[in-house]
C-alpha cells in the first residue's frame, strides 16, 4: 500500500503561489531557485530539520523518525505491478477500459490494455512517495529545485506523522460496506491535509513565519481550482518553467498522455481535500483530528461541501436483489457493483461537454449504487444504475441533463436506454433489449435502500 506524492500540477502551483508568483502575495526568504545547490543541507539532515518543523505547525509529535530510502528502477517496476494488480482484480482488469466507457468516464480512444496504462501514469507522476507499512519515505531521483525537494519531504514526512498518530493502513482500508467514493473521500482527507502542512511549511520557509487564514485562503482557492488550461498557460513563463526544474517538466509533459477521467480523479484527492481541510481545521486542529477518528467523510460529497460534513449528512446506499436468481440476467456476467459519488459524477458530465452544468447536476446527490455486466457469448455491456437525490428537482434536473447525455454517449448507435423518475429517485438501464428493460427497472426498484 502506498501514498503517492503530490501530482506535479500541484506541487508547481503551491510553490508558485507561496512564492509570490500567484496571486496571493508573500515575501519570499529566500526565494527558490531551480538550479543545483552545494550548499543544500544533505538528504539525512533536511529530513530531520523537516521533521521538526510540521510537527510544530501540525501540533503532533513523531513516535520515531521516519526512514529514507531509494528506490531502483527494477524496484519500482515490482512495487508498480503490485499495485495495479491491488487496484484491478484480474477477472475485472481485461475489461475496465469498457467499464469506464459504459460509465461515462471516458470517451476516448479504446483502452486496450488498462493495467499498463496505471502503471504509466504511476511512473510518470510519482516523484516520491511513503509506506506506511515500513514507516519510509521513498524519493525516486534528486530534484533540480531546492523549494521542489523541501515541499516534496513536507509532503510525504506529513504522511508519516500521520500514520504514527492516526494509522494509515486502517483509515485507507476501512472495513464493512465501504466503497469506492468512500475511500477516495478518505484519501481527500490524507493527501489534502498534506498538502496543506506543506503549504504551510512553504509560506513559513519563504517568508519566515507562518501565514493567517486570511493569507491562506486566497492561496487555497487558487490551488484548489486551478485548471489544465490555466496552468498551462501559466508553463509557457520561461522562470516558471525553471523553478520547476527537468524531473517536474518531464511529469508534466507526461499528463497529456494520460485520459482526463484519471488525472481528475487522482488530482480531486489533493485540490479538493485541500480545500476541505482548510474549511475542517478553521475549528482548530482537533477538528481535522476527527477526520481520522470519530467522524471520518463518508462521500465525496462532504468533501466538496464541509458542510455537510459539519452535518453529519450521510447518504443512500442501496442493496441489489440477488442477481443469479433474476431469469433476465442468467446471459449476463457481472464485472463490478458499486457507488460512483457526486465527484465521479461531476466528472461524467464535463467528460460529455456538459463542463458548466456539472457541478449543479451533481450537487444534490444523495446516493447511487451501479452494476455493469458482459453478455457471456458477446462482448456487450449492460449497465443498471439506481441514484437518489435530495429533492425532486434535484432528481429531475440530473435526469434532464443525463437524457442530453446519453444523445452524445451512444452517439450514432442503436443502444437502448431507459431514464425513469420516481420522486427523488432516477433509474437508469443502458443496454440489453428495449423489451427486457421493463422487468429490469422492476430490479432496480427491488434494490434496499440504506441510510450510510
Amino acid at each position: 500500500m502506498k501514498v503517492s506524492t503530490i501530482p506535479p500540477w500541484l506541487l508547481w502551483a503551491c510553490l508558485t503561489l507561496s512564492s509570490g508568483r500567484g496571486s496571493a502575495q508573500v515575501t519570499p526568504e529566500p526565494a527558490p531557485t531551480a538550479q543545483p545547490d552545494a550548499t543544500a543541507p544533505q538528504p539525512v539532515e533536511l529530513l530531520a530539520r523537516i521533521q521538526q518543523e510540521i510537527s510544530a505547525i501540525r501540533g503532533l509529535n513523531f513516535k520515531q523518525p521516519v526512514k529514507l530510502a531509494t528506490r531502483s528502477a527494477e524496484e519500482l517496476q515490482q512495487r508498480l505491478d503490485a499495485r495495479v494488480s491491488a487496484m484491478l482484480p484480474a477477472d475485472v482488469a481485461p475489461y475496465y477500459g469498457q467499464i469506464v466507457r459504459k460509465l461515462g468516464l471516458y470517451r476516448g480512444p479504446a483502452i486496450e490494455d488498462f493495467p499498463a496504462l496505471m502503471k504509466m501514469v504511476l511512473s510518470t507522476q510519482v516523484a516520491a512517495y511513503y509506506l506506511p507499512a515500513e514507516d519510509t519515505f521513498f524519493m525516486l531521483g534528486q530534484p533540480q529545485s531546492a523549494a521542489v525537494r523541501g515541499a516534496l519531504y513536507a509532503h510525504e514526512l506529513h504522511h508519516g506523522l500521520q500514520h504514527q498518530n492516526f494509522d494509515l493502513l486502517r483509515f485507507l482500508n476501512p472495513t464493512g460496506r465501504a466503497n469506492q467514493d468512500a475511500v477516495l473521500a478518505r484519501r481527500a482527507v490524507t493527501e489534502g491535509e498534506a498538502t496543506y502542512v506543506m503549504t504551510l511549511w512553504l509560506v513559513q520557509h519563504m517568508s519566515g513565519k507562518l501565514p493567517s487564514r486570511e493569507m491562506l485562503a486566497p492561496i487555497i482557492a487558487a490551488q484548489s481550482q486551478l485548471t489544465r488550461e490555466s496552468f498551462d498557460k501559466a508553463l509557457e513563463n520561461s522562470g516558471t518553467k525553471a523553478l520547476a526544474g527537468t524531473q517536474l517538466q518531464a511529469a508534466i509533459t507526461a499528463m497529456d498522455r494520460i485520459p482526463a477521467f484519471i488525472l481528475q480523479t487522482m488530482n480531486g484527492a489533493y485540490s479538493q481535500g485541500l480545500a476541505f481541510v482548510f474549511a475542517v481545521q478553521e475549528g482548530g486542529w482537533s477538528e481535522v483530528n476527527q477526520l481520522f477518528g470519530e467522524q471520518p467523510p463518508v462521500s465525496t460529497e462532504q468533501i466538496l461541501h464541509p458542510e455537510k460534513w459539519t452535518a453529519r449528512e450521510g447518504f443512500v446506499d442501496f442493496v441489489w436483489p440477488r442477481f443469479g436468481d433474476e431469469r433476465r440476467l442468467r446471459g449476463w456476467q457481472l464485472l463490478q457493483e458499486e457507488v460512483l459519488g457526486e465527484f465521479r459524477w461531476r466528472i461524467v458530465f464535463k467528460e460529455h461537454g456538459f463542463a458548466k452544468e456539472a457541478e449543479a447536476a451533481a450537487a444534490g446527490w444523495n446516493g447511487d449504487r451501479y452494476a455493469v455486466f458482459k453478455r457471456k457469448d458477446t462482448e456487450e455491456l449492460l449497465l443498471l444504475m439506481r441514484t437518489s437525490w435530495d429533492t425532486p428537482a434535484d432528481a429531475t434536473e440530473f435526469a434532464e441533463l443525463y437524457r442530453r447525455l446519453l444523445v452524445i454517449k451512444y452517439q450514432g448507435t442503436a443502444a437502448a436506454v431507459q431514464v425513469r423518475q420516481v420522486g427523488t429517485e432516477v433509474h437508469i438501464v443502458e443496454g440489453g433489449r428495449a423489451t427486457e428493460h421493463a422487468a429490469l427497472l422492476r430490479l432496480l426498484n427491488r434494490a434496499q435502500p440504506s441510510r450510510m
